[in-house]
């Protein structure tokens, strides 16, 4: 389910801050034309018509028009993209405001939280790489804590589990209580949804010695014990068969093939209901982290 559904109105009515810098131009011509565009878009953001701000963004473009314009340009372009829940475009429209934008470390931050969110993880870890000493030295402090929580979750998400412990103790240290609780809950989120570093062989193993025992192990009690109770049925007829017809009659021949084809599907299914378990649990918690990370995201980007 998308994240944001519930706060598409977020952003609402509080754009002014984008258009700041276009003021600090000349108010006659292109530039006031550029202004009043500004604010249009604003309204059609407000008011949830994304498809409509983008193709006026489009036209936009195509306009000989300040840099300073072409930033809130492309940042709304990326937030357009954010709401229709085009991640990979809302990301490209970023990349596009120039480093010394005010829009610069808002747009690297809604570009980081998509690529996380996507998965892409090789694109954020380049990101972080480039962007360290940037927001180790920004002076707003509140985006430098939220730039933290994004590196947590990654971290949380893809390995490094020591990282964002160590996270967490600094931002307890900058007296935000806010961004601590929030850090305290990704780390909470993490242990009560994480699931332990299960082997699919240790479940093909079980389910060898015991049919069903390997899905009991991968979480899956139900199918766990429908495996078990199956098996040892076909195995128990083809057992008793066996001893009251001998091996070369037709029907324990049959029935015991199919025990063996419930045997090893056994174990098969026992090694793949682990894989499909650890998946299931890391989509649950990307989910999760993602709720959580999102209330300061919307918080301090969105306010």
């Amino acid at each position: 389910m998308w994240i944001f559904t519930k706060n598409k109105k977020a952003f609402n009515y509080n754009l002014v801050f984008f258009l700041l810098i276009p003021f600090f131009f000349s108010p006659s011509g292109k530039s006031q034309t550029s202004i009043n565009d500004l604010e249009y878009l604003q309204y059609l953001i407000s008011n949830q018509k994304y498809q409509d701000c983008l193709s006026i963004i489009q036209d936009l473009k195509r306009q000989h028009i300040h840099p300073s314009i072409a930033d809130s340009l492309y940042f709304l372009e990326g937030l357009c993209y954010f709401y229709l829940e085009n991640l990979e475009l809302s990301t490209k429209a970023l990349q596009n405001i120039h480093i010394h934008s005010s829009l610069y470390p808002t747009a690297q931050l809604m570009g980081i939280f998509n690529s996380i969110y996507l998965n892409d993880s090789l694109s954020v870890l380049n990101k972080f790489k480039v962007l360290d000493d940037f927001f180790s030295n920004i002076q707003s402090k509140e985006l430098f804590l939220l730039y933290l929580l994004e590196k947590q979750t990654f971290y949380l998400l893809y390995g490094g589990i020591e990282n964002a412990y160590k996270i967490n103790v600094f931002i307890s240290n900058q007296g935000n209580s806010f961004v601590k609780e929030i850090s305290d809950s990704l780390l909470k989120v993490y242990e009560t949804t994480r699931i332990k570093n299960k082997n699919p062989f240790i479940g093909a193993i079980l389910s060898t010695f015991i049919p069903g025992l390997g899905k009991i192990y991968a979480g899956k009690k139900a199918e766990g014990f429908v495996a078990m109770i199956s098996n040892f049925l076909y195995i128990g007829s083809a057992f008793e068969l066996l001893i009251k017809l001998g091996p070369q009659n037709a029907y324990f021949i049959t029935v015991s093939t199919i025990a063996g084809i419930f045997y090893i599907g056994n174990i098969e299914g026992s090694y793949f209901a682990v894989i499909r378990r650890k998946k299931e649990t890391y989509a649950i918690l990307h989910q999760k982290l993602f709720n959580v990370l999102f209330i300061p995201f919307r918080y301090y980007l969105f306010k």
